[in-house]
């Protein structure tokens, strides 16, 4: 036997000096395509094997212990009894009987921890961030081969806060104010603060909770705001807080463009007081005029009826003439079909009328009552931009190609448009500028008839926006033009993960014209040469710089350096050629420009650039780094394979200056596995 105190401490020690090994010396052994290469050494590593969860399953998922792993991360899992074939035989005889030092004790153990006494095992693959109990358990050398005493502590301060994630007592504290009454009023509960502060576990939750920040409310033109549900619902609770007395205004008057709002450097958040911590971990603004239409945007929902629309539109203009204070309960709420599921050929004159209409409710709710629209979806932008782009060209009466670039630059606001979205709209905007209120007759007219409608209170003198079959008719002879940079996109613009940075693909890197408009001065083309560039025929010309793996050119006003080389095949590293793509990138940034990072796709070896740029711009662990350029990604998934991301962790202990603490390789993978499970 042997003290407890002694395992602790040496485990501690580990961890502080311990570093990962070379990456030449991991890789491809760590693929295991080779079976027969060394092992390499880890001297000083230690993983925590959680073998009992805690009895309030709620709280399982906060109150562990630092870098541990669960058995079931580890071993394979103990089979139902539906599973397994009827025969005379129990699976644990079947086990004992291998002959291999199991004893009965250590097997009932594992069935009762719903564990099989046998190693996960993966098919060989780059790419997969599993972990892997069979090659990690062969890189080790043994520490103890004795049994380690059982300690009892008699009270949460005894336990070694060195390797707690979160304070148990903490925890407790959460089970004891569970049942308070007044946590549903607040926007962030001790339970939520708990989660937030263990960076070990449960990735998906803070990648939530990043993107609720990244796409919080935005307010375009004054008229509408557009934003994700948690809006939604951070503003009814506020309104509560007005009603208890309790509602605290936001300090600032925060309206920043969406690619600087992040929860990455927020640091541990106090457990005293959960009311100050809401502006750390949301985005809230100082909202001065009230919302009173909220317009849902999701998959499941058709489109609203003429009728609906009217109603809705009547009953916030006689709320608004109502005396008293204005009140959520007389706010309205409308559903609208989701971007990408209508397809041109089910457009109708019917359903263009209720698109125009619904765009023309948004603009009168301002233009007469003062009052604001929320534009919200679950995420933000997947299924708010047919709408939110629909609405801003009859807003503002310019083309969809200067409305994207508008929105984009301007107001920093994300979205994401299929390529049913781009032909719709290219076809409708003719229509949509035809109503415009940016036209001084329409806006005269709309003014007029909500005059007329608060003396009479007749529907019948409220304006209903229609068209004719002739209209609908000539919609589908315009249409954007075939050189246009954005329809002949397969995807969405390239997406801006810094303001200074750009990540995106090479069909991006291809199209110079689109990138100058989104004001890209450099490109960093990684592993791709750009034909418009560096073609067969071209000649070095004197702003040519020529290395052994890397070339910088200057073409059509454009800084442009290209990695050779490179392959996105998990043998090629990337480590050595960070420092020179870092530079490169400072260079753009000490010059006030912006940069386009690529490769094929952009998700891989670019992907793994800007994580490396946003770790030294951010000062953050590789953890936090990849989690702000895949929220930023929006609706494409990043996917830097194994060996990438490794040398990431090993760059990092050599050049970042890292603000927040480091996440063991190991959790890492467990979580970037999580994440992605559902997309393998």
């Amino acid at each position: 036997m042997i003290p407890a105190e002694d395992a602790y401490i040496t485990v501690e020690k580990s961890w502080k000096q311990s570093t990962l090994p070379p990456c030449s010396d991991m890789f491809p052994w760590a693929h295991e395509f080779y079976v027969n290469s060394p092992r390499p050494s880890y001297a000083g590593s230690a993983i925590i094997l959680r073998s009992k969860t805690t009895r309030d399953k709620t709280i399982d998922n906060i109150a562990r212990f630092r870098g541990s792993v669960d058995l079931a991360d580890v071993f394979m899992s103990w089979p139902n009894v539906t599973d397994m074939s009827t025969n005379d035989i129990s699976l644990e005889d079947e086990i004992l009987s291998l002959n291999i030092g199991f004893t009965k004790q250590m097997v009932d153990l594992c069935k009762h921890a719903g564990v099989m006494p046998f190693l996960k095992t993966d098919v060989p693959a780059y790419s997969q961030f599993h972990l892997k109990p069979k090659i990690n358990i062969e890189q080790t050398d043994l520490g103890y081969n004795q049994i380690i005493d059982y300690i009892g502590f008699s009270s949460f301060a005894d336990l070694p806060t060195g390797f707690l994630v979160v304070p148990l007592n903490h925890v407790r504290d959460v089970i004891i104010s569970q049942n308070n009454e007044t946590r549903q009023h607040q926007l962030i509960s001790q339970y939520d603060i708990l989660r937030f502060n263990n960076w070990d576990s449960d990735l998906k939750y803070h990648e939530n909770m990043e993107l609720a920040i990244f796409t919080s409310a935005t307010n375009i033109d004054d008229t509408i705001w557009v934003g994700n549900h948690q809006d939604n619902v951070n503003y009814r609770k506020q309104f509560a807080l007005r009603e208890l007395g309790k509602y605290q205004k936001p300090k600032t008057v925060m309206n920043a463009p969406s690619v600087d709002r992040s929860i990455i450097n927020v640091d541990a958040i106090s457990y005293d007081d959960s009311s100050l911590c809401s502006e750390k971990l949301y985005y809230i603004p100082s909202i001065e005029v009230p919302w009173i239409l909220f317009i849902k945007c999701n998959e499941s929902s058709s489109l609203p009826s003429s009728e609906i629309l009217e109603n809705t539109l009547t009953s916030i203009l006689n709320a608004h003439t109502d005396e008293g204070e204005f009140t959520p309960r007389k706010s309205k709420s409308l559903d609208f079909p989701s971007s990408g599921s209508i397809a041109l050929g089910q457009l109708n004159i019917a359903s263009v009328e209720v698109l125009l209409n619904t765009c023309y409710l948004i603009y009168q709710v301002y233009a007469s009552t003062k009052f604001q629209a929320l534009l919200y979806c679950s995420n933000g932008y997947t299924e708010t931009s047919l709408l939110l782009i629909a609405y801003l060209i009859f807003l503002w009466d310019i083309p969809l190609e200067e409305t994207l670039l508008r929105l984009h630059k301007e107001y920093g606001r994300p979205y994401f448009l299929f390529h049913a979205d781009l032909q719709i709209l290219g076809h409708l905007q003719s229509i949509l500028r035809e109503f415009s209120p940016n036209r001084k007759s329409n806006s005269t007219k709309y003014l007029e008839s909500v005059k007329t409608y608060l003396v009479t209170q007749d529907p019948k003198d409220l304006l209903r926006l229609s068209i004719t079959s002739e209209m609908f008719s000539n919609i589908f002879l315009f249409k954007l033009p075939s050189s246009s940079n954005f329809t002949n996109l397969k995807g969405p613009l390239p997406s801006k993960i810094l303001d200074h940075l750009y990540l995106g693909s090479l069909e991006h890197a291809e199209k110079p014209e689109l990138l100058k408009k989104l004001g890209i001065t450099h490109i960093l083309s990684v592993g791709e040469r750009l034909s418009w560039v560096f073609n067969h025929e071209s000649k070095r010309s004197k702003c040519e710089e020529w290395y052994s793996n890397w070339k910088i050119i200057e073409k059509q006003g454009i800084q442009i350096c290209w990695i050779q080389n490179l392959e996105d095949n998990g043998v090629d590293p990337i480590i050595n050629q960070l420092t020179h793509a870092l530079e490169f990138i400072d260079t753009c940034y000490k010059q006030n420009g912006k940069i386009l990072v690529h490769c094929m796709v952009g998700v891989s070896r670019s992907a793994t650039v800007c994580i490396a740029e946003c770790m030294k711009r951010l000062k953050c662990d590789v953890m936090r780094a990849y989690l702000y350029v895949r929220v930023r990604r929006l609706n494409i998934i990043i996917q830097p394979h194994l060996m990438f991301m490794y040398e990431l962790e090993k760059w990092a202990e050599e050049y970042t200056e890292q603000k927040t603490p480091k996440t063991e390789w190991h959790l890492l993978c467990r979580e970037i596995s999580k994440l992605n499970c559902k997309y393998d």
